[in-house]
């Protein structure tokens, strides 16, 4: 059983957290969700409770942010042992440091358990000046792999150039993703079907099933390979590295001119590559690719440069 990949959701007080988780467990993208909530004693389950298919567990009497989380292990490996969630969503409160967590989570021993996924920062854009001096919510924007802009929709027009000021001089290099209208959670969450899986991933399905498919002003450019194409790891893997700005998630399972296969996964400047991992029954080389305004040809070209055979 493969580990489970774990997103971690923060944001400051009031960002809009929990307007978002909501919005994720709502939409129609077939993955059984995970969700641990970390809310010292408030009611959060009772914000986002659903379908009977979620399984949430509440933490109230500590803190997930801290290096040693006996608790937050112990969730993580229930939820992996019940064999019926895809991935974990972990609210973090409003006043949390997620650098610790994001550290705890990528420790060896729990790589059979948990895989970081993504660090997931909302910011509120109607808001931020009265929070930016805070050190939590420059701790926040600076562990953010994608950092989403809420509240837009009522801010002044001026109020998206003045947060990303504010995000880059917190140290925020991560990719932006607006809040506003549909969502394209297939950059926020691994949703990449497995093709052994019984149920459909109607999002990211639906994107990959052509070469280059537009979702919410987001492109999905899917490229394929057969059998007889490998990849120089070395090569494919400062490629996976360099990817360009645009591309906000890309995931993919290759053949390496070794014989074997690797498999990577990055989102905004994290990556995620194993140089060896299992064929896939189909045989060929995948790679999918999100992102604003993304170009098929230069990312084709880029992967063929590093192909070793033909």
């Amino acid at each position: 059983m493969p580990p489970l990949p774990v997103t971690v959701l923060t944001g400051f007080l009031g960002a809009g957290k929990t307007t978002l988780l909501r919005r994720i467990l709502d939409a129609p993208h077939g993955q059984r969700i995970g969700v641990i909530l970390n809310e010292f004693g408030q009611t959060g389950i009772d914000e986002v409770a659903g379908a009977a298919r979620r399984a949430m567990i509440e933490l109230s009497e500590g803190c997930v942010c801290c290096i040693r989380s006996p608790d937050l292990i112990a969730a993580l490996a229930d939820m992996r042992a019940r064999g019926d969630v895809d991935l974990v969503i972990v609210e973090t409160t409003g006043l949390a440091d997620p650098l610790a967590l994001t550290w705890m989570l990528t420790r060896p021993d729990l790589a059979e358990t948990a895989r970081l996924d993504a660090v997931i920062t909302v910011v509120d854009a109607l808001h931020f000046e009265a929070t930016r001096g805070a050190e939590e919510w420059q701790a926040q924007v600076r562990s953010a792999d994608l950092l989403v802009l809420a509240k837009l929709d009522v801010a002044p027009e001026s109020a998206r150039e003045r947060v990303e000021a504010a995000m880059t001089d917190a140290g925020g290099g991560a990719r932006v993703v607006d809040a506003r209208g549909e969502l394209p959670l297939e950059l926020l969450l691994d949703l990449e079907p497995d093709p052994g899986a019984a149920e459909t991933r109607a999002t990211i399905a639906a994107a990959a099933s052509a070469p280059h498919a537009r979702h919410s002003g987001y492109v999905a450019v899917s490229l394929s390979w057969d059998g007889k194409v490998a990849f120089a790891a070395d090569a494919l893997e400062d490629l996976v590295e360099r990817l360009p700005a645009e591309v906000f998630r890309g995931k993919g399972i290759v053949r390496l001119a070794s014989g074997r296969w690797a498999g990577f996964h990055a989102v905004g400047g994290r990556l995620d590559f194993d140089p060896d991992v299992a064929a896939p029954a189909h045989g060929e080389s995948r790679v999918v690719l999100l992102g604003p305004s993304l170009e098929r040809g230069p990312l084709a070209a880029a992967f063929d440069a590093v192909a070793a055979t033909r």
